[in-house]
Order: structure tokens, then sequence, then C-alpha cells
């Protein structure tokens, strides 16, 4: 018999360890549950993310269809979605406790705020998506040249942010807020049965707006790191239950701890909830199907809620000190109590992730008085770009110390791009990554000018679709390594020629100038002499300042000291040519020396100035995702207003916005085709010539 139980004794050491490492936790939410969770979060209807996540993917992202964009071969929202279920994966769900008391989780694995927290590729299971990953992976995703490489991260970082929310969805979860493992698989697992209602009563077809409307969250310390907030305030110290009522930034792990019971926590290990009546809690008896069924209701220190805990079947035959023996949170109408008020909570919580992650905005725009971002003199490219940045971010998140990017995304016209057809372009966008030259690392909230050196990669005059990005990683409020972001859809390259024209018009008529048909049309009195200038000229000293339509004109007048480019000379039958990528639109105005070559011009050297502001387009050469009413306007599909049942209405057909590809129309001067204004520069008396009617000398 002695030797019988010997065997048995080591049989049970050898097996229990077993039992115990094959028997999971409890994953509170299911993963349906999270997933859910998530996709209203960050459903772009929702108005739980501070101006609006879509609006901010489309603004600051240039993701033309928001949530709804592809990154990966799955929509942004689904990633967002499918992090809420991924976090359980893969033996993860032991990092979801947080004792707020004590600051620890589960012996066997990281508290849910550490893990949440952990530094850079510290997390041992993949997918490895603390906020600090996910940080990382946003970084790369905005800097990476290679579009697999940016959709691969853009992934990971989507997905890991709806990671970090299932992180703190957990802490409104009472097993999760007090340790308690409650094994949910192997021999002895029963798994948790808050989760198992949950499981049961809360899906994606949940009405969560009705049903569990997002608490309003409010930081503790706005001036502080806000993720380790969700999670723990170190308000609650286990003896001071009602701070985390009257607290609006208290840790959702702390108000779940102080307030809520778990079934293996029932008024033990835990000084709060406590079991003292008139005190903390009431009989509450309530008929159910003819039963009479005794529960228990909070009635002070701490939430007060009707059925907190429900009786079981001796719970009067014992003496008061031995009556919380008999109490359970095993009950539908308990669990349906807790989730009233814990969902809610869970929701508004974890919003704040998405919230405080892409609360970083910057704005793009042009240096003041300028028109232009960058200007390319010669047929290689853009070797610069100067533009200004000021910080749009909420007022509490300034930028004073970090590094600055910018990120010049575009394609590359596979034929040559100035005719009046579109041509086709790359399949792949290129990119461009390069830091600000001169060292600066703050943005404020004035616009700041930057410059960032391209010479090393030139954009090429070739390029179509065109963005701009600029990239800040640094301190941003109480966060030492955010990222902001600001993007741009400029102009494509465009260009701007100016031209010595080898021909005067001459009463309506193109003619040579100096020519004798040219100098017999000028000669009213016959006397074999030009009554005006009707020949050649050398153009020097060509001073030309390009500015934005907003500049006020004493601030865009040409002159050797306020000039965009010069042109040294310019002889008569040639043209200078140069390239700017800006705005929609650009002003220009224009100061040069007029010398005479022709030994017969006895006209007078002069200075010619453009008085006049010409408002200039830019080159659009690109697919443009337009909003509803502008594509019903280019399609012509009468508008309806939002009588959705008629299937002609513009609102139905494009409420989505289209895609409507753009190309230039240029004009043919001197066998080349130009854009923008084309000016003579001769001073002709009567001019009343069009461009059609010009003809090209021959060569």
């Amino acid at each position: 018999m002695i030797t019988n139980a010997k065997k048995i004794f080591v049989l049970l050491i050898i097996i229990l360890p077993v039992i115990l490492f094959t028997s999971l936790p409890c994953k509170a939410l299911n993963q349906v549950t999270h997933k859910a969770i998530n996709k209203y979060i960050a459903d772009k209807g929702s108005s739980l993310v501070a101006a609006s996540l879509h609006e901010y993917l489309q603004q600051q992202l240039g993701m033309q269809k928001g949530l709804e964009e592809f990154v990966n071969n799955k929509m942004i929202f689904d990633w967002i979605g499918d992090g809420g279920e991924y976090e359980d994966s893969g033996g993860r769900s032991v990092n979801h406790f947080l004792d707020p008391v004590t600051n620890k989780g589960l012996l066997i694995g990281q508290s849910a705020l550490v893990w949440a927290t952990l530094p850079v590729g510290e997390q041992n299971l993949t997918p490895i998506s603390s906020w600090n990953d996910v940080r990382a992976y946003y970084y790369k995703a905005l800097t990476s040249i290679n579009d697999s490489v940016r959709e691969e991260y853009f992934a990971l970082t989507f997905q890991g942010l709806g990671q970090v929310m299932h992180l703190v969805q957990d802490m409104s979860i009472p097993a999760h807020a007090r340790n308690d493992m409650h094994p949910s698989a192997g021999i002895i697992g029963k798994g948790d049965p808050f989760e198992k209602w949950a499981e049961k009563h809360i899906t994606n077809q949940t009405p969560f707006s009705t049903s569990y409307p997002a608490y309003n969250y409010l930081p503790h310390q706005a001036a502080s790191f806000l993720i380790p907030q969700l999670f723990d305030t170190d308000q609650y110290n286990g003896n001071n239950p009602d701070i985390t009522v009257s607290s609006g930034g208290i840790g959702l792990a702390e108000y779940t701890n102080a307030n809520f019971l778990s079934a293996d926590t029932v008024f033990k290990y835990y000084d709060y909830p406590s079991y003292k009546p008139a005190i903390s809690v009431a009989e509450n008896p309530q008929t159910i199907d003819g039963n009479v069924i005794l529960y228990l209701k909070k009635i002070g220190e701490g939430q007060t809620m009707d059925f907190f805990a429900r009786a079981g079947l001796f719970f009067n035959k014992l003496t008061a000190d031995y009556k919380a023996l008999a109490l359970t949170v095993d009950d539908d109408l308990v669990h349906k109590n807790y989730a009233v008020l814990l969902l809610p909570r869970a929701i508004g919580y974890s919003a704040q992730v998405l919230n405080y992650f892409f609360r970083g905005a910057l704005e793009i725009s042009l240096p003041e008085n300028e028109g232009a971002y960058a200007l390319a003199k010669t047929d290689d490219g853009f070797d610069q770009i100067v533009l200004a940045v000021k910080n749009t971010s909420a007022a509490a998140e300034e930028m004073p110390d970090g590094e600055i990017y910018l990120i010049v995304k575009y394609k590359l016209a596979l034929e040559d791009p100035f005719q009046n057809q579109p041509v086709p372009a790359s399949e792949n966008f290129f990119y461009k990554v390069v830091p600000e030259k001169n060292g600066i690392r703050s943005i404020p909230r004035t616009p700041v000018v930057l410059t960032f050196d391209l010479s090393a990669g030139k954009i090429p005059v070739w390029a179509t679709d065109v963005y701009l990005q600029v990239v800040y990683k640094g301190r941003m409020g109480a966060e030492t390594n955010a990222i902001a972001v600001g993007f741009k859809d400029i102009s494509e390259p465009t260009p701007f020629d100016y031209i010595n024209s080898p021909k005067t018009c001459c009463y309506g008529e193109w003619l040579v100038s100096g020519s004798p048909e040219a100098v017999a049309k000028a000669d009213a009195n016959g006397d074999g002499v030009a009554d005006y200038d009707v020949y050649p000229h050398l153009f020097r000293n060509v001073y030309v300042k390009i500015s934005s339509v907003t500049t006020p004109e004493e601030k865009i007048v040409a002159s050797e000291s306020n000039h965009t480019y010069k042109i040294d000379a310019l002889p008569s039958g040639q043209y200078n040519r140069v390239y700017i990528l800006g705005d929609e639109e650009f002003n220009t105005h224009l100061r040069l020396t007029w010398t005479p070559v022709d030994p017969r011009d006895t006209f007078p050297e002069f200075e010619d100035i453009m008085d006049e502001y010409f408002i200039q387009n830019t080159v659009t050469h690109q697919n443009v995702r337009e909003p509803t009413q502008k594509c019903c306007e280019l399609w012509g599909t009468p508008s309806c207003g939002t009588s959705y049942s008629d299937p002609n209405c513009c609102e139905r057909l494009y409420e989505n916005g289209c895609t409507v590809r753009y190309y230039p129309q240029l004009k043919k001067f001197m066998d080349v085709y130009r854009w923008a204004v084309i000016r003579s520069w001769m001073r002709v008396g009567y001019t009343n010539c069009t461009l059609d009617t010009y003809e090209t000398p021959a060569p």
C-alpha cells in the first residue's frame, strides 16, 4: 500500500505541470468581439477617432480611399479589425493581465502594460506589436522606397494598432485586471464565465453605439505619455475605490479591479470590492420565471450597480461572516450588468490608441512670397525642394526636436509627357527620401522653411503624379519617439518658356523681324525707315520672379535682388525653358534689358518691365480622385440630392468619388509644344496676332 501511494504521488507530480501549461489563460473578450470592437472604432463614420481617421489617412497620408485603401491586399479597416483577433494568437494571452495594485501580471508572462510598451523587438512572440514596434513599422512604411515594402509595413502598422487596442480592451475584463488566470483549455480549463457570456452575446453584429455607447475618456495627465495611462495611472492603491469613479482619467485596469469581481476572486484576494452589508452591498431579490433569486447590488465604495453578484442555494443558511462564500458572478444578469459598464470603457479607452497614434499633423505650403517648390533649369531634373511646414496638431503636441525627412513620390512618364494626349506612365511609384539639409529639428506653429537636397537623385522632368510628404520623428508633446506627417499633392513638372521670337507682329501679320516685309509694313510714310521697332534684339539680364497667387504685388516685382531665376542672355530666335514644381496656380513678373543688334535699329536700349502680373496654371498630368460633385460636373450626370433610390443619381454613382485622368493641353510655337503664356517681347505698336497664325520660319 505504501508503495502504491508513492507511485500515485509521483504520477501527480509528473502530470500536474502538463495540466497547468497546456491550459491557456482566459482570453477575455473573444477574438470575434475584439475584431468587432476595433472595426466599430475605426469605422470611417465613427465619431470616436478625433479628426476622423478616415480623413486623416486621406489628408495626411494621401491615401485617397482612407480606411478603404488596400495595403498588402487588404483594406486598412480590416487590418485594424484583424489586429484585435491576432493579439490572442501564439500564446500571447499570458501577457494580457495587469493587477494595478501590484503593477504585475501573471507569473508566466509580462503585465499587459509592460507588454504593450516594450522597446522595439523585445516581444518574444510574433507578430511583434508593442506600441514602439508599431511606431517603427509606421516609420519604415513612410520612408521606404519600395512599394511592396511600404505596403508590408503599413499592414503591420494597422494590424499592430489593432493588437494594442486589444490589450487596452482586456483591461475591461475583471479576470484580466485581477490576475485571475481561470484557464480556458486543458483538463481543468473551463474558461472565464464573463468571456463565455461575451462570446455568445457580443459579436460583429452587436449595435455598439446603442447597446454600449463609447465612454468619454479624459486623460489623467494631458502632459504625460498617454498609452500607460489607459492601463494604470497609479491613482488607485487598493484601498481608495471612490477615486476610480471620481476621476475621469483613471486607468481602465484600476476601474475594473476596484469595482468588479471575477469568477475566482469573489470577495477574496483583494480588499475591494468588499462585502460589507449596508455599506458596500445590499440584497436585491428578483422574481425571474416565478422563482425568487437573490442578487446583491453594489451601493457604495466605487461604482454602483444593481446586479453585482448572485447568491447561491445556501446563502441564507450561512452566518454573516461566511455569506460571501455562497456568492457567484456566473450569471447572465450579472454579466449583462457588468458589460453595460465595462464595454463602453473598452471602446472609449481603446479608441484613444488610434487617436494618439495619428495625432501628429503637419501642413505643407510654399515659402512666403515664393511660387515654386523646385526649379529645374535643364532637362536633368530637380535637385532641390524648398517648402514651408507648420505644426497643426493639438495645442499640447509641440515638436521641439526630431529628425525631419522629405519623401517625394512620383511615377515616370514612358513617353514625352508634354504633348496633347495622355501618355502611359510607370505602374509603380518611385520615391526619394532625403533629410532636411540645414539641420533644422523643430517644427513650430508658424511656417518654417525647410530645404531638401536631391542632387544625389534628382526628380526627373518626366515625372507625373508627384506628391510631397514631410515626416517628423522625435519628441511630440510627452512622447519621445512620435511621428507627425504632412502631405501635399503638387503639380507635375511644368515647362515655362521665355521666347525671343524671330518674328514681329505687324498689323495682325507675323513677319520676320528686320525683314524688308516687316520694315515696309512699319513704314507709314514710305521713306524706307520703320516708324517703330520691328528689328531683332538681344535680351540681357532677364530676371523672373515666380510667386504664389496670394503674394502682395509689391513683393513679387522681379529685380536683381528679388528673382526666382535669371537668364543672362537670350538672342533673337531662341528660347529659355525652366521647369517648376508648384501649386495649382502661380504668379509671374519679369524685368529685362532690351539691346539692339541690327544697325538699322535706332530705337534706344531700354528696360522692359512686365507690369501685368500673370496668374498661370501648372500642369496636371495624373490620375486624380475627384469628389462626387466634381464627377457629376465632369460627366454631366444629373444630381438628385440624396435620393439614392434613383440609379442615375450622382451621389449614388459617385458617392466615393471617381478617378479622372488629366493631361496638359499645349500650344505649338517655333516647332516646340509649349505651356503657359508665350510673349514674343517685340514692341510692334499695333498687335493683333495669335499663335494659331504664327508660321515657323524655314531653317
